[in-house]
């Protein structure tokens, strides 16, 4: 049976489908993924089939797009706004991108920026399959991760997961109604969305995380699953480079610093805020920001990096200070590294409320806020209280037995063979 897995965005957000990918191949599915060319050697090296999707998120690094995105997100119809003026041309061809790779294919999992999968599957007849790394259906449980900022309980949560939902419907509105009526010769979506339609309401609902950090809500249906995180099996044979392996041995665990595949105009001025915390802290570090220099030694207490295999280097590390995106979490926990959130954007400010509830680690601030007074003061609560290693240790234990990949595949299977049945 051949299954395409649709993943838009960053790296980040590329990564956990590509091992739902492989968790799928190894299981007798030929799987596909398609994504962005800058991930095509990424996702070949893991063995996977590969399929291109339209939009390059490194040339949009480069050419400040994703900054400009990441600076007005922190008000969200100012977020669509901007990303409305990149949207008008690109949206189409990834539209078009997206429906080339999935022929004769026998089902569609989607992420939720290729929610263009979801008209996919109706046109082709198959199941489509909504695979995410944020908590997007209605509850009382908690505000959308969208909307973290807002303090609100019961029905105001339900209510912050309807607006959330209905301003990224209307912003697509447009993009997806043309392309269903001019391309896949289906009838227009309603007004307010597919929301409630039995297609909608009976899809197989699939969220990468872990229900340590977040606890099924009572109120969501049966067909949506928390699986635990997507991760790849840490590669017992990679080695670090050597100047890099000499700077750890040399001392106690350092602090890891990184902010993943966000953008960053100020990255010189964060080395300098990191390098000046640690001396402060009276701890060492290594951080992978990038500048124009080359990689190594910066000063006593900081290296800065380049790629490194976060699995390795995160078991080597005190505590992970990080902007809150999923994967780089999941490898924290999975390792049992307490962790320091300091949000950029987007759902990173939920994430870290959610470390904090969990008592894995604290969020101090956000990295516009960030200074190396804060970072200091963070690095020394988190090292010298031993309540967050001791909880980190705990949780690590508990996320290795959840086995996000293998609960999926299994609730996959399920779907596929009861295509008419709600798992």
């Amino acid at each position: 049976m051949k299954i395409i897995i649709l993943a838009i965005g960053t790296f980040g957000d590329v990564y956990p489908y590509a091992a739902l990918a492989q968790g799928l191949q190894n299981a007798g599915y030929q799987v596909t993924l398609a994504t962005h060319q800058p991930y095509r050697d990424f996702v070949a090296g893991k063995g996977l089939s590969y399929a291109q999707i339209a939009g390059d998120p490194v040339q949009w690094e480069q050419e400040h797009k994703l900054s400009e995105l990441v600076s007005s997100s922190r008000n969200f119809t100012g977020w669509m706004n901007k990303l409305k003026e990149l949207a008008d041309n690109l949206i189409p061809v990834i539209f078009a991108s997206c429906l080339e790779a999935c022929h004769d294919m026998d089902a569609v999992v989607y992420s939720p920026l290729a929610w263009i999968g979801y008209s996919i599957s109706e046109k082709f007849k198959v199941p489509g399959i909504s695979a995410s790394l944020q908590p997007f259906l209605t509850t009382r449980s908690f505000s959308s991760p969208w909307l973290s900022a807002v303090i609100n309980t019961g029905i105001l949560n339900r209510l912050t997961h309807t607006l959330v939902m209905q301003l990224y419907w209307q912003f697509n509105r447009y993009y997806v109604n043309h392309f269903r009526k001019e391309v896949l010769d289906l009838p227009e979506i309603r007004r307010l969305g597919p929301f409630g339609s039995s297609q909608w309401n009976n899809q197989l609902f699939l969220f990468g995380f872990s229900q340590y950090l977040i606890p099924k809500p009572e109120d969501w249906p049966a067909n949506a699953h928390i699986t635990g995180f997507w991760r790849f099996d840490a590669d017992a044979c990679y080695h670090p480079p050597e100047d890099l392996l000499d700077f750890i041995s040399a001392g106690p665990k350092p602090v890891y610093l990184g902010f993943g595949s966000m953008p960053g105009n100020d990255n010189e001025n964060l080395l300098d805020i990191a390098d000046t915390a640690f001396k402060k802290a009276g701890v060492r570090g290594v951080a992978q920001i990038k500048t124009g220099n080359a990689p190594g030694k910066l000063s006593p207490n900081l290296f800065n990096a380049g790629w490194i295999n976060h699995d390795w280097l995160f078991e080597n590390s005190s505590a992970v200070i990080c902007h809150g995106g999923v994967s780089t979490l999941a490898t924290s926990l999975r390792f049992g590294t307490p962790v320091i959130t300091i949000p950029h954007a987007w759902d990173q400010s939920f994430w870290g409320k959610r470390i904090e509830k969990a008592g894995l680690g604290i969020s101090p601030c956000s990295r516009i806020n960030l200074t190396s007074s804060r970072l200091a003061r963070a690095i020394s609560e988190i090292l010298n209280n031993p309540r967050y290693r001791n909880r980190s240790s705990e949780a690590a234990r508990k996320i290795k037995d959840e086995n996000g990949i293998s609960t999926s595949v299994g609730l996959i299977d399920r779907a596929l063979i009861n295509r008419d049945q709600i798992p």
